[in-house]
């Protein structure tokens, strides 16, 4: 299994200043488009659900690989993003 642990902002960059953290953003790709973290990866929510064929293949072997080595894989959403409207993921 896996195990989920809600981490704060200033976790999260402390993470990423030190290396330790990969970035995956859940957001859909027009909101990746507009903002980022200039290390994460896009992989959609809703492709994951509705269009597979859209998504990166070799990200999950990647992200294993990276976690294997010590890093942490944090998923970013709309609800972790200042300013946004969290608009779900499923529902558009």
């Amino acid at each position: 299994g896996v195990d989920f642990e809600f981490i704060s902002t200033r976790e999260a960059h402390a993470l990423l200043k030190s290396d330790k953290a990969i970035f995956v953003d859940a957001r859909d790709t027009d909101d990746f488009k507009i903002s980022k973290i200039q290390t994460s990866y896009s992989f959609p929510a809703n492709d994951m659900m509705f269009k597979q064929d859209k998504l990166d293949k070799t990200l999950v072997p990647r992200c294993i690989d990276l976690t294997a080595k010590g890093k942490t894989v944090i998923c970013v959403s709309d609800a972790g993003i200042s300013g946004m409207k969290n608009r779900g993921h499923v529902s558009r």
